[in-house]
């Protein structure tokens, strides 16, 4: 009886798996996934509305992100010249 590739593979795969003291599990169980079943799809949204209520608050959110670095990066400006450039005096 010859033997085939794929038994050759799946005994040495066990042989090395057992010395290794994990479990052998065969593969030939079909993988089944949320997406195989009708039954788990969510209806398909409405993506105009979807698209829209994005961009009407995320401008927003962006703004206010920039504003903070603006604001972050201002004020270590001021540090650095109430800190440091001023206590120095004039140069020249």
């Amino acid at each position: 009886m010859p033997v085939s590739f794929h038994q050759l593979v799946y005994a040495a795969v066990s042989a090395a798996a057992q010395s290794q003291g994990v479990i052998s599990m065969p593969n030939d169980a079909p993988q089944l996934h949320a997406a195989d079943s009708s039954d788990e799809l969510i209806a398909p949204l409405n993506t105009s509305h979807v698209a829209a209520q994005a961009l009407r608050n995320g401008p927003i959110g962006a703004l206010v992100v920039a504003s903070i670095a603006v604001g972050l990066l201002f004020l270590g400006w001021m540090i650095f010249y109430f800190c440091l450039f001023i206590p120095r005096g004039a140069i020249g």
